[in-house]
């Protein structure tokens, strides 16, 4: 999906470094992910320095159904605005002028941004309706070492780790190596694909999407790929993604074989230890998922959300609302009565 130049700006202006709200994210999912590329579009509103840009993908007979441009590869979405006066005008031009009955978000971070998009797609006229995605655990590094943050893990943790390690010294030997430079590419890619397709994972429905990205995180310098090898055999690879201060913990994988040395937590040491003192990021983020093992490395969880809304301008949006209202109603029924 190519921008013009001018609203490619904008995108970068607005995103604020986040990775996953950048005009290349948006252009590598709709090149590899969307079916019918020429579905995916951008809604903008701009005059003079107001200015504010939804990602969508079309669908339907009369594409009157829009979509965020998002999927499983997403951890977070929200629409770029410059004000909230910008994000109503937005709004107010996909309710008249683009007549979309039903929009559907996500997924979008929790709290006031949640709240705020709410009630500019209610004052023009949707009805809306959040739903919850899946919990976020993450951590501040408020300025510690990585000695200090670790100090404060868990017994169990640190225990654990440190036989693992052991073991797998006196078994193999390990080391472990991060690709970071653009010139490095080729060499993580080829490693990925290695581990990855001898883990447990199921297969990739994109693989261009992965090799995408690793192929921009190079060029961008946000690569931190991740190899433990047990003698010269890669046995575990993770990628992560750094940018304006935040670590994204991305794609994690080992190979099922090395199971007993738990690689995944002796190759996330290694990384934790890098992302904090070397590249001194603020934040370190799981992205998706609650997965129990998440809470030994983070402090904190927050919650993703979606929101779905139906135009009460239209007869088909009308009757779309009317039927998620009953759906919710049978939902909180159901609950209540076991």
């Amino acid at each position: 999906m190519a921008l013009p130049i001018d609203l490619k700006r904008q995108v970068e202006q607005l995103s604020t470094s986040n990775i996953f709200l950048c005009p290349e994210w948006f252009d590598l999912l709709s090149r590899h992910c969307v079916q019918q590329p020429d579905h995916a579009q951008i809604y903008h509103y701009g005059i003079g320095e107001e200015s504010a840009i939804l990602p969508v993908i079309l669908q339907g007979k009369r594409r009157g159904y829009a979509r965020s441009l998002t999927n499983f590869y997403t951890p977070f979405f929200y629409p770029l605005f410059s004000s909230d006066r910008a994000l109503a005008m937005l709004c107010e031009q996909m309710f008249i002028e683009r007549g979309i009955e039903k929009l559907d978000l996500e997924p979008l971070p929790g709290g006031a941004r949640l709240e705020a998009l709410e009630q500019a797609l209610g004052q023009v006229g949707y009805a809306v309706f959040p739903y919850f995605r899946f919990g976020n655990w993450f951590m501040h590094t408020k300025g510690r070492s990585f000695e200090d943050y670790y100090r404060d893990r868990s017994g169990q943790l640190k225990n654990t780790i440190k036989r693992k390690r052991q073991k797998l010294t006196h078994r193999y030997g390990f080391k472990h190596q991060i690709f970071t430079d653009e010139a490095d590419q080729e060499a993580a890619k080829r490693v990925y694909w290695q581990v990855y397709n001898k883990s447990w994972k199921q297969k990739e429905p994109f693989p261009a999407f992965i090799s995408g990205l690793i192929d921009l995180a190079a060029a961008k310098g946000w690569m931190r790929l991740a190899v433990l090898y047990a003698g010269d055999e890669p046995i575990a690879v993770q990628l992560w993604l750094v940018a304006g201060g935040v670590a994204s913990i991305y794609k994690l994988a080992y190979d099922e074989r090395f199971r007993e040395f738990s690689p995944g937590s002796v190759l996330s040491y290694e990384m934790f230890r890098h992302v904090i003192d070397h590249d001194r990021v603020t934040e370190i983020d799981y992205l998706v998922g609650d997965e129990p093992y998440k809470k030994d490395w983070m402090e904190a969880r927050r919650e993703r959300w979606g929101l779905v809304a139906f135009n009460q301008g239209t007869l088909m949006g009308r009757s779309l609302a009317a039927i998620e209202r009953i759906k919710r109603v049978l939902r909180f029924v159901r609950a209540s009565n076991p």
